[in-house]
């Protein structure tokens, strides 16, 4: 199959499976979504340099090959995508804190695991050398012992399994025309992902559509609620155990997960409607057919509705959409 930018954003934009919506049109929206986004003054401009950009590129790259092209190196510089396997003690006034200290723990370079400068702070660094990293938690972190305190984290470098250069028969195999056709769509893909990005950041979302929004809660909470009774509990019973209730929990729920899961193609679908784009049944359908093919099992099977596909399919074509319309600058 030869794969494309629509295929490969499934797995950069697509969230947590959430329940269908039953609409009378044959499309999902047909919504005036001039009611419930605004886009505000949004940079077009696209930085190759930027880690927005690589980061875009990274996931082209991980959603096309995987783990296929890699290799373990004990040399050479730590890069993004890598993955360091590190020893790490974390300090706090020069003693070590509890639960701050790992050894031989494979750590994706770009993942977002660790606290904020950790894994940035490994970029760079040689393979087998040990670093500091002076580092401050979050206010917010869980443990109000080490929540906005500054630490000190020496890592060792023991080796790293790095991501290998796709070579023209690898493009070929991969489904690509050539590897000029292969970085040709990847660079697409990013500028697209980096402007929907930028116009992501300032684009107000004014309100949701009021049935789509409380099926959606509907649906998280049931989730919730069936994880609750596997554990031999239900969810009122853990939340009146944790000082809450379910009514606020709802709150939390929906401003927290679905609000979020709206957004975007909420903005998405806006895009459309202002570029005279509208998603036709048939591009969805054709979506879920490369999707199938790619996880070589039906997204259904997998936990995925037809909302979620074709939201996928809206999202995927407004990146394709819009990455024209950015200036890319190296």
């Amino acid at each position: 199959m030869k794969r494309s930018i629509s295929v490969i954003l499934v797995c950069f934009l697509l969230i947590a499976s959430l329940a269908a919506c039953k609409k009378t049109s044959g499309l999902y929206y047909d919504y005036d979504m001039s009611k419930y986004v605004a886009l505000g003054k949004y940079i077009k401009t696209v930085d190759r340099k930027s880690d927005d950009y690589k980061g875009a590129l990274l996931n082209f790259y991980n959603e096309t090959f995987g783990t296929d092209l890699a290799y373990e190196a004990e040399e050479g510089y730590i890069e993004l995508g890598d993955t360091a396997n590190i020893n790490y003690k974390g300090l706090k006034d020069g003693v070590a804190f509890e639960g701050g200290t790992s050894s031989n723990y494979d750590l994706t370079i770009g993942s977002g695991t660790f606290i904020d400068g950790f894994e940035e702070g490994l970029i760079g660094a040689k393979i087998g050398d040990t670093v500091n990293l002076n580092l401050t938690f979050p206010e917010n972190y869980q443990s109000e012992e080490l929540a906005g305190q500054d630490v000190v984290f020496v890592v060792t470098i023991n080796f790293a399994t790095k991501l290998g250069d796709p070579t023209e028969e690898d493009a070929k195999k991969y489904g690509f025309d050539s590897l000029d056709d292969y970085e040709t769509q990847a660079d697409e893909f990013a500028i697209g992902v980096c402007l929907f990005t930028n116009i992501s950041k300032t684009a107000t979302v004014k309100d949701y559509p009021k049935e789509e929004r409380e099926l959606l809660l509907d649906s998280a909470i049931a989730d919730y609620e069936a994880y609750w009774s596997s554990q031999g509990t239900d969810l009122a019973t853990f939340l009146e155990y944790q000082g809450s209730n379910v009514a606020d929990f709802r709150n939390t729920v929906l401003e927290q997960e679905i609000k979020p899961y709206m957004d975007n193609y909420l903005i998405a679908y806006y895009l459309l409607q202002t570029h005279d784009a509208e998603l036709t049944k048939d591009e969805v359908e054709a979506k879920r057919v490369e999707l199938d093919e790619k996880y070589d099992a039906t997204l259904e099977s997998m936990g995925y509705d037809a909302i979620e596909i074709q939201h996928t399919a809206a999202l995927s074509k407004v990146v394709k959409l819009i990455s024209s319309e950015a200036k890319a600058v190296n």
